[in-house]
């Protein structure tokens, strides 16, 4: 999963430190509901992520878990090997 806290520290710390106190809270104020939303965003991703991995029959909470773009390079390489051999035997039927 995604820890988006150091992000955040990072900002806050960073907006604490550059300008006056009006403007840190204006800025504090006004990014607030979009790290809410990165936040809630990265746990939706998350929990698809995990139904679509027990849905290919890996185990999501195991260590061996292939990490996620390892997984979609294994789909998107058998994708293109179906539509290689889907090619082929379209050929070889004459269609």
């Amino acid at each position: 999963m995604i820890d988006l806290s150091p992000l955040c520290r990072c900002l806050i710390s960073f907006v604490f430190h550059a300008g006056p106190e009006p403007l840190r809270k204006d800025f504090v104020v006004q990014v607030a509901p979009s790290v809410d939303a990165l936040k809630k965003m990265c746990n939706s991703v998350e929990g698809e992520l995990q139904s679509l991995l027990a849905y290919f029959g890996e185990q999501p909470d195991s260590p061996d878990t292939p990490k996620p773009e390892d997984f979609f390079g294994l789909i998107v390489s058998f994708s293109s090997s179906l539509q290689v051999r889907e090619c082929h035997f379209s050929v070889i039927d004459g269609a």
